[in-house]
């Protein structure tokens, strides 16, 4: 209810019914029953979305058709899982109570923007849970949250006041004038200025639904702290994971997945992911760089497992400490693909090939000082994880 009054009220009537158009086609076609329906017709959408002309009938300014474009992107990932979770389940037939609700995960208005995704099974968990009466200690949960991620809305404020992040990454021409320390400085903070903007919106809204007592993925981890592709993947955007793990490479897989389906299903999965975010040259690159640094680590992982790799590895370097400089220093390359694939997707095509560019050209005392760096991110990163691995354990 109160998405389709904001909706009615800022971009109109027409506009509404075109949003609503989705999550009603999506339902008739779920009550064939068919999987491989929901996925054509997702595949199908997924091509529609990426018309970039789909919204120029809308008598609206171009601010509110790109506000719409992200909100359908959500909105399309909820209708899919929405049906993929109802095939699982007891076929009850069409009913106006299972409409409305769909339409209500579908247009959740903490998250009818802002994301994250939550799949379907934990929302609906969420919204049949019985009444909670508020404590004190659920109040105070809640507005200490708000203070939080207010805090750091305040923070980017600032930092975007005194460094100006935004405005540099779109004049190439001052940033191939940069020098080392600034151009990479410059790489890092386009990096923290992403995350913290996910962290305030994913955080907000996810501190509302946790009100409302649903489920929700947690906020992106400090990409300061995170040095392998697939745990970039697994704790930057939960809620995209989720959904490909769940629909996407799980039912890829089968019962005896080889090593070569489980590239494939990684494969769809980056494919996916480059479509949804929309099909540009730039999207491309970082999808195409992502999953070859996420099968390099997969290759790395399979030799890793073996019986002969553990014992020489053993022979070599005799002590633990060793064994993790040697993981530190052969994670570091990939540790510096992934800042530059990320570039490509922060800033575009021409500010990303600049920072290749620098790597490439720039002397050896630079790319040496740069790998020492990303070295020691390596190990700040293995320690953080052996950390919380730590903290688990004496949890359970």
């Amino acid at each position: 209810m109160i998405s389709t009054l904001y909706l009615l009220l800022h971009v109109g009537s027409v506009a509404t019914l075109f949003m609503l158009m989705e999550p009603c086609l999506m339902y008739l076609l779920l009550q064939f029953r068919s999987r491989i329906l929901i996925y054509a017709a997702g595949v199908f959408l997924l091509a529609f979305h990426n018309i970039d002309s789909r919204m120029n009938f809308l008598s609206i300014p171009y601010e509110y058709q790109y506000m719409l474009m992200i909100s359908a992107a959500w909105i399309y990932m909820r209708g899919q899982s929405y049906c993929l979770d109802k095939l699982a389940t007891v076929n009850t037939g069409p009913s106006v109570s299972d409409f409305v609700m769909m339409l209500g995960y579908c247009f959740y208005f903490p998250m009818l923007f802002l994301g994250p995704l939550v799949l379907y099974q934990e929302f609906e968990a969420g919204v049949l849970k019985p009444y909670a009466p508020w404590t004190l200690k659920r109040v105070k949960t809640f507005l200490l949250n708000v203070v939080r991620y207010s805090w750091w809305m305040l923070f980017l404020e600032l930092f975007l006041h005194f460094i100006y992040v935004g405005a540099l990454q779109m004049d190439v021409w001052y940033v191939t004038r940069l020098g080392a320390w600034a151009h990479y400085g410059m790489g890092y903070s386009m990096g923290v200025m992403f995350q913290m903007k996910y962290v305030i919106t994913y955080g907000l809204s996810c501190t509302v639904a946790r009100a409302e007592q649903i489920q929700t993925p947690n906020h992106p981890k400090c990409i300061g702290r995170i040095h392998l592709y697939s745990d970039m993947w697994r704790h930057f955007d939960q809620g995209l994971y989720f959904f490909l793990r769940k629909y996407i490479y799980i039912p890829m897989l089968g019962e005896r997945p080889s090593f070569a389906v489980r590239l494939l299903a990684s494969f769809t999965c980056f494919t996916f992911v480059y479509a949804w975010h929309r099909i540009h040259m730039f999207v491309l690159v970082w999808s195409v760089l992502n999953y070859l640094g996420v099968t390099i680590e997969a290759f790395s992982k399979a030799i890793a497992s073996t019986t002969h790799y553990h014992k020489y590895e053993k022979y070599l370097f005799s002590t633990p400490q060793n064994i993790r400089r040697f993981h530190a220093l052969i994670a570091t390359p990939l540790f510096m693909m992934s800042a530059l694939s990320n570039f490509y997707f922060f800033a575009g095509m021409s500010v990303g090939n600049q920072f290749v560019r620098r790597l490439f050209e720039g002397s050896l005392q630079e790319n040496s000082t740069l790998f020492l760096f990303c070295y020691c991110c390596s190990q700040v990163s293995i320690e953080v994880k052996n950390w919380e691995q730590r903290k688990e354990k004496k949890q359970m």
